[in-house]
């Protein structure tokens, strides 16, 4: 099976509390509709590693600081590998 990737929310909102924005403000930042960054966030849609990128940029972060890794059994995993 196949590593399927999600942003950690944990973290997500720990960088935008530190960032001192709202995600709809990040969205805009980063070129995004606000209702688009929200979906993938929440898993209901895949980001693309650009736009992880864009967002990392904003947020003063490494791409692999905002995601996690889901196992196929649906556990999570902190460790990217």
């Amino acid at each position: 099976m196949s590593r399927v990737y999600r942003i950690d929310r944990k973290e997500w909102r720990r960088l935008l509390k530190e960032a001192d924005l709202t995600q709809g403000e990040l969205a805009k930042r980063v070129g995004m509709n606000s209702n688009s960054m929200s979906r993938k966030v929440l898993g209901k849609r895949e980001i693309t590693v650009s736009e992880l990128i864009r967002i990392a940029d904003e947020l003063n972060t490494s791409p692999l600081n905002l995601i996690k890794r889901i196992e196929p059994d649906g556990g999570s995993s902190s460790s990217i590998g």
